[in-house]
């Protein structure tokens, strides 16, 4: 009976989650703030030779020695860009849950001749674990998050709403 309840709690938070970081990319929550946002392409790529010579320099951060190199990159210049922690917590009497982020490191300004390169470790865990936030040409603030493909092995990067504790509070 515990493992049944348990099954149906996860699959419920799963659901909640998918529903959460839908964002505004045809699944949106919320379609009237989508149209507020700029049409800006993210990449991220694993760091190889061929892609690094596409490039002169690089904003460059460490965040687990033993990580592999990732590129992360847009075409249109975005201001406040952080690397971030993401992720979500069960409150232990309520079964509260919620999302969380916290910032590891900032960019005043990237633009597309000068990419982000972090060399991180990859997705570990059922939720992604690290992506990134901006803010784009008509300020708003943008996330995103990144994990890498479990058929191909390639990395992507996606949309999600963010949401704060006193944005989404859902009781189980």
């Amino acid at each position: 009976m515990k493992a049944s309840i348990s099954r149906l709690l996860s699959l419920a938070v799963v659901a909640i989650f998918l529903f959460v970081i839908a964002g505004c990319n045809g699944n949106t929550v919320d379609e009237e703030n989508c149209e507020n946002l700029s049409n800006i392409h993210i990449q991220i790529a694993f760091a190889t030779d061929e892609l690094m010579s596409q490039f002169e320099s690089f904003h460059e951060y460490i965040n687990a020695e033993s990580g592999e190199w990732m590129i992360i990159w847009t075409d249109t210049p975005v201001t406040d860009f952080e690397y971030i922690k993401i992720g979500n917590d069960v409150g232990s009497d309520d079964y509260t849950f919620f999302f969380f982020e916290h910032v590891i490191h900032t960019i005043g300004e990237l633009v597309p001749e000068k990419p982000f390169m972090v060399k991180s470790h990859g997705q570990i865990g059922t939720y992604p674990s690290y992506g990134v936030s901006f803010i784009d040409t008509n300020n708003v603030k943008r996330y995103f998050y990144t994990y890498e493909d479990m058929q191909d092995g390639s990395l992507i990067i996606a949309e999600f709403e963010n949401k704060t504790f006193d944005d989404i509070v859902v009781q189980f």
